[in-house]
């Protein structure tokens, strides 16, 4: 889980521990006896019961908080995977684009030094331009194959 997912959740329940704070001291002694009823009897509503390794019940709405974090968290997660697979794939696309832009220099340099040898030789300037031409049809059919349609 990434460190600003686990600062959210912090503050999250970090908000809801002050809240419960603040209203259980400004109850009188009577509200919370009557709260500790409360609590009492909502754990005794089916799916609210005390759960394992809890040492008290925990009223309806904190759960519901709780449940509501843990989808936020959940959803989260999702997304984060999700984009996590959409980078890895645009840095596939990136390298590849890398990779052939270096090729395209490298044919680039290469046509140069073979046409300065070759410029005082006319058969050998008509074999480079068959080889250019066998090597620019190619492109051109590899550029449509793998150009989308508009």
């Amino acid at each position: 889980m990434s460190p600003t997912v686990i600062k959210i959740l912090l503050s999250i329940a970090t908000s809801a521990l002050k809240a419960l704070i603040v209203r259980w001291s400004s109850m009188t002694p009577e509200q919370k006896k009557e709260y500790q009823a409360a609590i009492t009897e909502a754990a005794k509503v089916p799916g609210n019961e005390k759960r394992e390794g809890n040492h008290f019940p925990l009223p309806v709405e904190i759960i519901r908080k709780l449940d509501q974090i843990l989808g936020i968290v959940k959803d989260i997660q999702r997304k984060e995977e999700a984009m996590s697979k959409e980078l890895d794939a645009l840095t596939l696309q990136v390298q590849a684009n890398t990779d052939a832009e270096q090729s395209a220099i490298v044919l680039l340099k290469g046509l140069a030094d073979q046409i300065a040898a070759a410029k005082t030789d006319p058969v050998a300037l008509q074999a480079l331009s068959d080889t250019l031409k066998a090597s620019a049809d190619n492109l051109a059919e590899a550029v449509v194959a793998n150009t989308p349609a508009a």
